[in-house]
């Protein structure tokens, strides 16, 4: 059943009205009309399992595919061959299956990066050492029978004898292996893609059905040396944006000049941590106009050159006007 959802998921659902947009029904409850409920921003849960089944059943197929057509023929090389050629592939392939599926996903998904394809990547090399164990062991169990022995006696070469006479009698075990190893890669991929490091937002697999699109944003930090070196490393950690308010020590600049320059270097110290500046966001900070006739104009001021000459992003909160 889950198959033919997957297969269909195209048809039987409309992806910007179902899947991806958003509704005011938020987090509801299981009913007749959202039988999983609604996530935050209102997207019914049971669509998008449904949905969600075609990206987690092809990443778990590529994996499995991808650990078989590896694993299938150093393991039937290795048990017919034995001697210091099993014995030194073996050794690699123990070493790969002693570290952790969910470690090596996160290694391999450093190196090469966030994608549905290093995650197949990462999860396939993980599974080629079980898969090559189980067809060692099986291909060691048949290469001393009659039909080998004849294969060998009428001069056949080795490697015909591995694929045409020793595989197709192994065939039940490592197929038997297979089917499991497609559960435990879907539940690899989940793992990965929940710990935010699997499939990218917004496309529904399993593991990110609850992971939305954005970023933290942090508000605030100001010119204060206190506030930068406190707030801006704790931006840099969770990788947010942050609200930059131009006002430092001697409180807040009458001119837009003095602004500026606060602005400045609030970008500079945020760079110096490795903040990208399309992640700060300045404020110029409004003033009532009843404490100062020039205060609207010196607060635009200052907005209109941090936007056009610094480039960043700006916002103004505008509640004391």
């Amino acid at each position: 059943v889950i198959a033919i959802f997957a297969i269909f998921s195209d048809v039987l659902f409309d992806y910007q009205k179902d899947i991806a947009g958003i509704s005011s029904d938020m987090l509801q409850k299981p009913s007749a009309k959202h039988p999983f409920g609604t996530d935050a921003v209102g997207r019914d849960l049971f669509k998008r399992v449904l949905y969600g089944s075609r990206y987690s059943l092809s990443i778990a197929f590529a994996v499995v595919i991808g650990s078989t057509v590896i694993g299938v023929p150093i393991g039937a090389i290795c048990g017919f061959y034995g001697g210091k050629v099993d014995l030194f592939v073996m050794r690699i392939m123990n070493i790969i299956g002693s570290i952790p599926g969910l470690l090596m996903g996160v290694l391999v998904i450093s190196a090469l990066g966030q994608s549905t394809k290093s995650l197949i990547i990462a999860l396939a090399i993980s599974g080629i050492s079980p898969i090559a164990g189980i067809t060692r062991t099986s291909v060691m169990t048949v290469r001393s029978m009659e039909y080998v022995e004849a294969a060998k006696a009428i001069g056949q070469k080795k490697l015909y004898i591995v694929f045409r006479q020793c595989l197709p009698n192994c065939l039940a075990p490592i197929i038997v292996a297979v089917t499991f190893r497609i559960g435990l890669a879907i539940i690899s991929a989940s793992s990965l893609s929940f710990l935010g490091i699997g499939v990218k937002v917004p496309l529904p697999e399993w593991g990110a059905l609850r992971i939305y699109n954005g970023k933290p944003l942090v508000n605030s930090v100001n010119g204060k040396e206190e506030s930068l070196h406190t707030v801006l490393p704790l931006v840099k950690k969770y990788g947010a944006a942050v609200v930059a308010l131009t006002l430092d020590e001697k409180g807040i600049p009458a001119s837009a000049a003095e602004r500026v320059a606060i602005a400045e270097k609030i970008l500079k110290t945020a760079e110096s941590y490795g903040i990208d500046r399309s992640d700060v966001i300045i404020d110029t900070l409004a003033m009532t106009v009843s404490t100062g006739a020039d205060n609207a104009i010196i607060t635009l001021d200052a907005l209109d050159t941090i936007r056009h000459k610094l480039g960043v992003h700006t916002v103004l909160g505008v509640s004391n006007i």
